[in-house]
């Protein structure tokens, strides 16, 4: 059998599976079977993390309800938060999620969770079978004050949204030009990851890392790269996601 052929086998087992399931709702994007088939190692880990993603967006379905251009506001609220994707993959074949929190403005930090898992569940509809990913964050523009604002409770259901019910491989955690006072917020993370995904975090007090894992033509101009800047990159997501305000309501009601 070929690997094209063992993966469609896996979705048809997949979907079969997910139809005898009634405790689980019986309506969902249909690419969410291909992602979760290509971002598993097996099928019964496909399965299980399927289960456990529908039962968490049930279970904090206030926070689900707020993702995506559901508000007048939603515009304002992306930009600055600053997340975007960069053109292109990297030598590994990765996509990189990159941030900017504040960059354009004060970002409440649950509204920067709440873009993060907007542009989650967006890539997972449209870039079902490309499951790995490098984060970096720029946090040069972090506010103390605004850090004491995070509610603990939404950080820690987003970080089990997206490591443990999600099919998103994160290979790695590049964290740039990081202050001080967030070394509280790290030392929280042990309580909330597991030892493997804290050993892909990469924590640096300036920007110089990022030739390691990136190549210049997929750095944005705004760090010396020859990609899109982040204002283009910004302005070019907030258009795809607007785009798709029906599919995200719909989204929303997916419990």
């Amino acid at each position: 059998m070929t690997e094209k052929k063992r993966y469609e086998e896996g979705v048809r087992i997949l979907k079969d599976w997910y139809s005898k399931q009634p405790h689980l709702p019986q309506e969902i994007d249909e690419n969410l079977f291909y992602s979760f088939v290509s971002g598993t190692k097996s099928l019964e880990k496909s399965k299980s993390k399927l289960d456990a993603y529908l039962t968490l967006r049930n279970d904090i379905f206030n926070l689900f309800q707020d993702i995506g251009p559901t508000s007048t506001c939603f515009r304002e609220n992306f930009k600055y938060t600053g997340v975007t994707f960069l053109h292109g993959t990297t030598e590994e074949g990765w996509k990189v999620m990159f941030m900017t929190p504040n960059k354009f403005g004060m970002a409440h930090p649950d509204q920067v969770l709440i873009t993060i898992m907007t542009m989650v569940e967006m890539v997972l509809a449209i870039w079902p079978t490309d499951t790995a990913y490098i984060v970096v964050v720029d946090l040069q523009w972090a506010k103390a004050s605004s850090m004491g604002q995070m509610s603990m409770k939404r950080l820690a259901a987003y970080i089990k949204y997206l490591t443990k019910t999600t099919p998103v491989k994160l290979k790695k955690s590049i964290i740039i030009n990081s202050p001080s006072f967030m070394e509280k917020i790290f030392s929280f993370l042990p309580n909330l990851m597991s030892k493997k995904a804290l050993e892909r975090i990469q924590v640096s007090k300036d920007c110089s890392v990022l030739m390691e894992s990136l190549s210049e033509d997929m750095l944005p101009s705004n760090y010396g790269g020859n990609g899109p800047s982040l204002e283009q990159l910004t302005d070019y997501w907030l258009d795809i996601i607007e785009s798709k305000k029906d599919w995200f309501n719909k989204q929303s009601k997916m419990v």
